[in-house]
Protein backbone atom coordinates (compact mmCIF):
# COMPACT_ATOMS: atom_id res chain seq x y z
CA UNK A 1 0.00 0.00 0.00
CA UNK A 2 1.38 3.32 -0.95
CA UNK A 3 1.67 6.45 1.42
CA UNK A 4 -1.13 8.00 -0.90
CA UNK A 5 -3.39 4.98 -0.12
CA UNK A 6 -2.69 4.88 3.41
CA UNK A 7 -3.76 9.03 3.99
CA UNK A 8 -6.80 8.13 1.98
CA UNK A 9 -7.90 5.56 4.06
CA UNK A 10 -6.94 7.05 7.50
CA UNK A 11 -8.77 10.55 6.15
CA UNK A 12 -11.89 8.29 5.30
CA UNK A 13 -11.85 6.54 8.57
CA UNK A 14 -11.79 9.66 10.64
CA UNK A 15 -14.73 11.60 8.58
CA UNK A 16 -16.66 8.45 8.94
CA UNK A 17 -16.29 8.30 12.75
CA UNK A 18 -16.66 11.68 13.13
CA UNK A 19 -20.02 11.78 11.45
CA UNK A 20 -21.16 8.83 13.42
CA UNK A 21 -20.67 10.64 16.02
CA UNK A 22 -21.33 14.49 15.77
CA UNK A 23 -23.10 14.22 12.37
CA UNK A 24 -23.65 16.42 9.28
CA UNK A 25 -20.62 19.01 8.91
CA UNK A 26 -19.27 21.20 6.39
CA UNK A 27 -16.41 19.00 4.21
CA UNK A 28 -14.16 21.22 1.75
CA UNK A 29 -12.08 19.95 -0.84
CA UNK A 30 -9.39 21.70 -1.98
CA UNK A 31 -6.54 20.90 -3.78
CA UNK A 32 -2.76 22.24 -4.69
CA UNK A 33 0.13 21.55 -6.80
CA UNK A 34 3.80 21.31 -4.93
CA UNK A 35 7.22 21.79 -6.49
CA UNK A 36 8.95 18.12 -5.76
CA UNK A 37 10.56 19.36 -2.93
CA UNK A 38 7.91 20.27 -0.89
CA UNK A 39 5.89 17.19 -1.67
CA UNK A 40 8.62 15.08 -0.78
CA UNK A 41 8.89 16.75 2.19
CA UNK A 42 5.04 16.42 3.11
CA UNK A 43 5.32 12.45 1.88
CA UNK A 44 8.17 12.11 4.17
CA UNK A 45 6.32 13.65 7.03
CA UNK A 46 3.23 11.37 6.13
CA UNK A 47 5.88 8.19 5.55
CA UNK A 48 6.38 8.71 9.48
CA UNK A 49 3.13 9.17 10.39
CA UNK A 50 1.69 12.53 9.88
CA UNK A 51 -2.09 12.64 8.47
CA UNK A 52 -2.82 16.57 8.73
CA UNK A 53 -3.98 18.94 11.60
CA UNK A 54 -6.60 19.47 14.12
CA UNK A 55 -7.78 22.32 15.86
CA UNK A 56 -10.55 23.23 18.73
CA UNK A 57 -13.00 26.34 19.46
CA UNK A 58 -13.33 26.57 22.86
CA UNK A 59 -16.02 27.94 25.39
CA UNK A 60 -15.92 29.12 28.68
CA UNK A 61 -19.21 28.73 30.89
CA UNK A 62 -19.86 32.46 30.46
CA UNK A 63 -20.02 32.14 26.62
CA UNK A 64 -16.39 33.78 25.63
CA UNK A 65 -13.90 31.98 22.89
CA UNK A 66 -10.72 31.47 23.23
CA UNK A 67 -8.61 32.33 20.57
CA UNK A 68 -4.73 32.58 20.31
CA UNK A 69 -2.07 33.88 17.54
CA UNK A 70 0.22 31.44 15.95
CA UNK A 71 3.53 33.12 15.40
CA UNK A 72 2.90 32.24 11.74
CA UNK A 73 -0.53 33.88 11.89
CA UNK A 74 0.53 37.02 13.98
CA UNK A 75 -2.44 39.89 13.70
CA UNK A 76 -5.13 37.16 13.12
CA UNK A 77 -6.94 35.11 15.90
CA UNK A 78 -7.54 31.53 15.25
CA UNK A 79 -8.33 28.22 17.62
CA UNK A 80 -5.35 26.52 19.29
CA UNK A 81 -4.64 23.34 16.79
CA UNK A 82 -1.32 22.18 14.91
CA UNK A 83 -0.31 18.89 13.24
CA UNK A 84 -1.46 15.41 13.81
CA UNK A 85 1.00 12.90 15.66
CA UNK A 86 1.50 9.51 14.57
CA UNK A 87 -1.60 7.43 16.38
CA UNK A 88 -3.53 10.03 17.30
CA UNK A 89 -7.20 10.86 15.90
CA UNK A 90 -7.95 13.99 15.27
CA UNK A 91 -10.19 14.74 18.44
CA UNK A 92 -6.97 13.32 20.49
CA UNK A 93 -4.77 15.74 18.08
CA UNK A 94 -6.90 18.98 18.59
CA UNK A 95 -6.82 18.32 22.64
CA UNK A 96 -3.17 17.83 22.32
CA UNK A 97 -2.54 20.93 20.69
CA UNK A 98 -5.46 22.71 22.86
CA UNK A 99 -3.33 21.65 26.19
CA UNK A 100 -0.16 22.81 24.34
CA UNK A 101 -1.24 25.80 23.07
CA UNK A 102 -3.14 27.51 26.14
CA UNK A 103 -2.87 25.28 28.91
CA UNK A 104 -6.57 24.33 29.15
CA UNK A 105 -7.36 20.67 28.71
CA UNK A 106 -10.77 20.54 26.93
CA UNK A 107 -13.30 17.80 25.76
CA UNK A 108 -14.78 18.21 22.22
CA UNK A 109 -18.59 18.70 21.75
CA UNK A 110 -19.23 19.17 17.92
CA UNK A 111 -17.42 19.74 14.56
CA UNK A 112 -17.16 23.06 12.95
CA UNK A 113 -15.80 22.39 9.63
CA UNK A 114 -13.21 19.96 7.72
CA UNK A 115 -11.14 19.97 4.81
CA UNK A 116 -9.08 17.61 2.82
CA UNK A 117 -6.64 19.18 1.17
CA UNK A 118 -5.35 16.87 -2.09
CA UNK A 119 -1.54 17.51 -2.10
CA UNK A 120 -0.46 16.77 -5.88
CA UNK A 121 3.10 16.94 -7.21
CA UNK A 122 3.88 19.13 -9.62
CA UNK A 123 5.51 16.74 -12.16
CA UNK A 124 3.64 13.50 -11.36
CA UNK A 125 -0.19 13.95 -11.45
CA UNK A 126 -0.80 10.53 -10.32
CA UNK A 127 1.05 11.55 -6.97
CA UNK A 128 -1.43 12.66 -4.70
CA UNK A 129 -1.76 12.92 -0.82
CA UNK A 130 -4.96 14.07 1.09
CA UNK A 131 -4.38 16.08 4.08
CA UNK A 132 -7.19 15.90 6.74
CA UNK A 133 -7.52 19.05 8.52
CA UNK A 134 -10.53 18.98 11.27
CA UNK A 135 -11.85 22.26 13.57
CA UNK A 136 -13.68 21.22 16.72
CA UNK A 137 -15.99 23.12 18.84
CA UNK A 138 -15.02 22.06 22.90
CA UNK A 139 -15.41 23.03 26.50
CA UNK A 140 -12.97 23.74 28.76
CA UNK A 141 -12.27 20.55 31.40
CA UNK A 142 -9.75 21.51 33.55
CA UNK A 143 -6.14 24.26 33.39
CA UNK A 144 -5.42 28.36 33.35
CA UNK A 145 -4.02 30.23 30.23
CA UNK A 146 -0.44 29.33 29.68
CA UNK A 147 0.86 30.91 26.68
CA UNK A 148 4.44 29.75 26.79
CA UNK A 149 4.48 27.47 24.06
CA UNK A 150 7.01 28.67 21.39
CA UNK A 151 4.26 28.62 18.47
CA UNK A 152 1.84 30.86 20.40
CA UNK A 153 2.09 34.99 20.74
CA UNK A 154 -0.65 35.56 22.30
CA UNK A 155 -3.91 33.57 24.03
CA UNK A 156 -7.06 35.52 24.80
CA UNK A 157 -10.81 35.13 25.99
CA UNK A 158 -13.04 37.18 23.61
CA UNK A 159 -16.83 38.00 24.23
CA UNK A 160 -17.34 38.37 20.79
CA UNK A 161 -15.10 37.58 17.74
CA UNK A 162 -12.53 40.20 17.03
CA UNK A 163 -12.80 41.48 12.91
CA UNK A 164 -9.26 39.97 12.52
CA UNK A 165 -10.02 35.75 12.58
CA UNK A 166 -8.96 33.16 11.30
CA UNK A 167 -11.13 32.46 7.92
CA UNK A 168 -12.41 29.02 8.73
CA UNK A 169 -14.08 31.27 11.66
CA UNK A 170 -16.30 33.76 9.46
CA UNK A 171 -19.17 31.41 8.97
CA UNK A 172 -19.23 30.39 12.43
CA UNK A 173 -18.98 33.89 13.27
CA UNK A 174 -21.73 35.18 10.86
CA UNK A 175 -24.44 32.50 12.12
Amino acid sequence: MTIEDEMTRFTESQLESLHDRFGEFPVERTETVDDPDRFEGAAEMATNGWRGDAGVLLRDEEGRYLLIQHVNNEGEWGVPGGGHEPGESMIETARRECREETGFSCSVTDVVAARIKRIRHQNDSDRVLPMLTVWFEGVIETGEIDSSDDEVVEVQWFDEFPENVFCVLEDYVHD
